[in-house]
Parts: structure tokens; sequence; C-alpha cells
């Protein structure tokens, strides 16, 4: 697989954030108004897609982005606690070291994002689109594409949710799903991705060039 861009995402992808986020999206359930969820309804959840489980938890739709900001307030606040997946710094350097662009497009703040990566591996990542909504990336994706002077058709987005699909697929942009993130394995196989990525360190395996 020959690509020129890599686009990552963060939470679930690159960060290890899928507890933090359980823990404190149900801290803050009835301060936004919305139904607080059991252990069993978490691993449930973890099956479907970003608008089932906003209706499954009646998020209030126009809350979200208050949410959102809420959310990543929280994070910056315990940062400490954010660790990348094992094998993240190693893969990152090897797609840099192989003359791959590297960029991250997240919900989260671009802040929080470099926290996490350190100096070092942020220093990696030519562009950092952060703070998106829930259903905005496509937009980010063609302002990536535009600045790194990289079209989309050479590029390929690696996440963990199934919104992620129809957001790269809108734009002509393959996609990678991870075996480890926010989404069970199964329910994102079923979707046909470009390619899904078992382990971390299959990412820099399959993307870096070899001949």
């Amino acid at each position: 697989m020959k690509y020129k861009l890599v686009i990552l995402d963060f939470d679930g992808t690159l960060a290890d954030t899928f507890h933090w986020f359980v823990k404190n999206i149900r801290a803050v359930a009835d301060k936004y108004g919305f139904k607080n969820i059991t252990d069993e309804e978490v691993e449930d959840l973890r099956n479907f897609d970003a608008k089932h489980m906003i209706k499954h938890v009646g998020f209030p739709i126009l809350k979200l982005p208050l949410i959102a900001t809420h959310m990543r307030g929280l994070m910056k606040k315990e940062i400490h606690t954010i660790t990348l997946f094992d094998g993240v710094p190693e893969m990152l350097r090897k797609l840099y070291d192989a003359g791959l662009t590297l960029a991250v497009v997240s919900t989260n703040s671009q802040e929080n994002v470099k926290s996490v990566l350190g100096p070092d591996l942020s220093a990696l990542i030519s562009d950092y689109e952060c703070g998106v909504l829930l259903f905005g990336k496509e937009a980010k994706f063609k302002k990536i594409s535009h600045k790194c002077k990289i079209p989309l058709s050479e590029a390929i987005y690696i996440a963990d949710e199934m919104r992620d699909l129809d957001s790269a697929r809108h734009v002509g942009l393959d996609i990678g799903f991870v075996s480890w993130g926010y989404t069970n394995p199964e329910p994102l196989r079923k979707l046909n991705p470009t390619v899904f990525f078992e382990m971390v360190d299959e990412i820099g395996e399959l993307l870096v060039k070899t001949d």
C-alpha cells in the first residue's frame, strides 16, 4: 500500500482514552441531562455507531459542542493519566522516517493531543486539525490535503469508530480501522475498510514502502 499522507485519529487510535472517557462521561451525565450508562451498556454500545449511542443515552444534540468542550477541559486537568498505546511512538517514527507526511484529526484539543504525544513525537506531525465536531471531519481532511499539497487519493485515515468510515469515503479517502479502539473489532471488520490493523506495529509494516 503506497500512501504519501497518513491522517491519524487520536482518542482510541493513538491514545488509550476509552476508560477515562467512560468514567468522565458518567460524571457529567446529570449536569447535561442525559442517561448514565451501566457497565453492560458500555460494552453493548461499543458495537454501534455514534448516532446509535447518542440516541441510546439521550444526548441533547444542541449541547454536544458544550459537552465536548467540557470533556476536553476535564482531560486537560488529568492529562498526566493519559498514555499512548504501546508501540505508537515507534510506529510514528517509522512512518516519518520513511518520508510519509503525518497529520492528526481529532475531536480532542490540540493542546491535549500534543501533551500526550510529547514534544519529540509532536514535531513529527505536519498538521493538526483538532476540536472537530463529532460529524465534521470531511472539511478537515480537505484542509489537510490542501496544506500538505497531497491529494486525498494518496492518503489514508486511521481511526477506530464507525462514523469515520462515512467521513473518509465522502471525500475519497481510504480508511484503516484499528482493533484496539472505542469500537469493538467485529463491527468494524464488517464495514470492509481499506485495511484493518490488528496490532499497532502493523501500521508501519503495511504502510511503509518496501520496494
